[in-house]
């Protein structure tokens, strides 16, 4: 700030909330200190979602601020030509931490899987690894669950276009890049009503409750039980993401602010 340069910031978190008390008050903490001095000193504010920026800046720092969405790749992630199996494959991407909900996924693909053969995949890692491993095994569900990690980009579409339906039961989530990676392949989506969610993926997918073993269940159900259904919310998915979450477009957004930013 004393070098008199332009500060912009660009919000890719937003302030935790119902969450659990350490991750609530941590973030509450930095925020009051840090954070928002951090925002009020900014000449540009941007955030990967309005819900980003309504939870995050305070409302007298709102009027520099803008959303720009989240890019994808939509050359790189592509629907491609799906296998047809007997086998039901259900995917999630994310952190393996308490606010991504997978420990009600892993309970609904369990009572799943006394109805049809599935298994379910999370790509991740995280401190809580050996609990989802071991709930898995409690459910029924260790020969059909795994996680994997440290997956090339380039290898990702893969696992998006193996899998018949992805899932994100997150309780926090300012944006979910994994979502639009899904989206961009094509791929059935479910995912909670938090968040930046309802943002990026409109009305196309199917929305379940937070912390809900039985919402989450359904709507897996419904997803493996209704192919066309299935089919034309992954087709709505593909649209969105080519019309809303270009690279080329969001790199002339960021343009066009930093030259009004610059100019002011």
């Amino acid at each position: 700030k004393r070098t008199h340069a332009k500060i912009a910031i660009t919000i890719h978190n937003s302030l935790p909330q119902g969450i659990d008390f350490l991750t609530d008050s941590g973030g509450l903490i930095y925020d009051m200190l840090i954070g928002r001095r951090i925002i009020h000193n900014s000449d540009l504010i941007t955030g990967v979602s309005k819900y980003a920026i309504e939870s995050t800046v305070p409302k007298g720092d709102r009027s520099r601020a803008h959303v720009v969405y989240n890019g994808v790749d939509s050359k790189l992630f592509r629907p491609t030509k799906r296998r047809h199996e007997n086998i039901i494959h259900v995917l999630n991407n994310g952190r393996l931490v308490p606010p991504k909900g997978q420990e009600y996924l892993i309970k609904a693909a369990a009572l799943l899987a006394r109805e049809r053969e599935i298994d379910l995949t999370i790509i991740g890692k995280g401190p809580l690894e050996r609990k989802l491993l071991s709930l898995a095994a409690k459910e029924g569900m260790a020969s059909r669950f795994r996680i994997v990690s440290q997956i090339k980009e380039s290898e990702m579409p893969r696992y998006y276009n193996n899998a018949d339906v992805f899932a994100l039961p997150s309780l926090y989530e300012p944006a979910g890049l994994a979502l639009l990676e899904a989206m961009a392949c094509a791929t059935p989506s479910i995912a909670t009503h938090i968040g930046g969610i309802p943002e990026v993926m409109g009305k196309c997918g199917l929305y379940v409750e937070p912390n809900s073993v039985t919402s989450i269940y359904e709507k897996l159900s419904y997803i493996v039980s209704n192919a066309r259904d299935a089919k034309k919310l992954g087709e709505c998915a593909r649209k969105r993401v080519i019309e809303n979450n270009n690279w080329d477009k969001i790199a002339k957004e960021y343009e066009r602010l930093f030259s009004i930013t610059l100019k002011n």
